[in-house]
Parts: C-alpha cells; sequence; structure tokens
C-alpha cells in the first residue's frame, strides 16, 4: 500500500510541476483581459449600434409558423421547404 500512495504521490507532482508555468500563464491572461474589459466597458452608442444591428438581422428571417396560414402559404414557407427538400434527399439516398 505504502508503494501505492508513494507511485500516486510522485504522479501528482510530476503533473503540478509540468503544468503549472502554463496554469500561472493562462491565469495572468485571464486577469489582463478581465480588467482590459472592465475599465473600457461599451458606450450607449456601441450598445445602440448593436441593438440596431440585431434588431435588423431578426426583420430578415424568414416568416414563422403560426398556425394561421393557408394551404399555400405553408406549402410556400421556407422552413417547409427545407424540410421537404431535406426529406427528398435523405429518401433519394443523396
Amino acid at each position: 500500500m505504502k508503494n501505492f500512495t508513494k507511485l500516486i504521490n510522485q504522479f501528482r507532482s510530476s503533473i503540478f510541476a509540468e503544468y503549472l508555468p502554463m496554469l500561472l500563464i493562462v491565469l495572468t491572461l485571464f486577469a489582463i483581459v478581465f480588467f482590459v474589459a472592465d475599465q473600457n466597458p461599451p458606450s450607449k452608442n456601441e450598445i445602440d449600434e448593436i441593438a440596431e444591428a440585431i434588431k435588423k438581422v431578426e426583420a430578415e428571417q424568414p416568416p414563422r409558423i403560426t398556425g394561421n396560414e393557408t394551404d399555400e402559404e405553408l406549402y410556400n414557407n421556407p422552413y417547409i421547404r427545407h424540410i421537404r427538400t431535406a426529406l427528398n434527399g435523405y429518401l433519394d439516398g443523396r
């Protein structure tokens, strides 16, 4: 049992000694990034620009299925067309 304990302790110490410098470097980088980001928070103008970009991208999405569509609207819906194309490709073995 003593040999097993000694082997485990050697294994732990060698891994720790080997990876300690890398761990310190990574922690230092995280600390630097955290403090730099904390000192330079985004301005209200930047936040407004990001919000406008999100609204623009969301507005460009195809219409969703709401349940009030006619058969023709369902047939032409881009989501349904994609599913139909994927299923046809699967059934054809593509």
